[in-house]
């Protein structure tokens, strides 16, 4: 990336390139470059493919048909499936074009919420007999409204001088 502002001019080289760029700073043969390129591609598509897969059959068939409305036809919970795929390519692509972070961080905070909700259920749902759908479900928006807001208020709010270690939740 280019940096031409104020009376400056610099290269910045964004760390999440750098795979990629590897082979042609190498002097590779432009087989290999291809090759690299192409496997990046290649997970980066298959990848996002499952994904939007899950989050479709989640919303239409898990959220839509199992609970708010059971009586729906194959073809309204198709429409719905095909909806939150449009809808979840545009959120991926605003956050492609904006990135709130390099992308060990981002995977990071997804980590970080999946593990944060799903937690709760599971672990409750092995060593307490008396575990429920809704405790399961309070668990589970619990668990990911705290982690978001801790990762929202210390990444992206709390200044320099309030982001130290010693305001940090046991160091976190």
């Amino acid at each position: 990336m280019y940096y031409a502002r104020d009376d400056r001019n610099e290269m910045i080289i964004d760390r999440d390139i750098m795979v990629l760029a590897n082979p042609e700073i190498a002097n590779l043969p432009n087989w290999v470059i291809a090759l690299v390129a192409a496997g990046g591609i290649a997970a980066a598509l298959s990848t996002s493919a499952g994904l939007l897969l899950v989050i479709s059959s989640a919303i239409s068939h898990d959220l839509c048909k199992r609970n708010l409305m059971p009586d729906i036809t194959d073809k309204q919970e198709l429409l719905y499936a095909r909806i939150a795929v449009a809808v979840s390519i545009v959120i991926a692509g605003y956050l492609g074009v904006h990135p709130p972070d390099y992308v060990a961080s981002v995977v990071a905070f997804a980590f970080g919420l999946a593990a944060s909700s799903f937690f709760p259920a599971i672990i409750m749902g092995i060593f307490y007999k008396g575990m429920n759908r809704e405790g399961a479900i309070a668990g589970m928006l619990m668990g990911i409204t705290f982690t978001a807001s801790y990762i929202i208020y210390f990444k992206f709010i709390a200044t320099f001088s309030i982001n130290v270690p010693a305001n940090w939740w046991l160091g976190i």
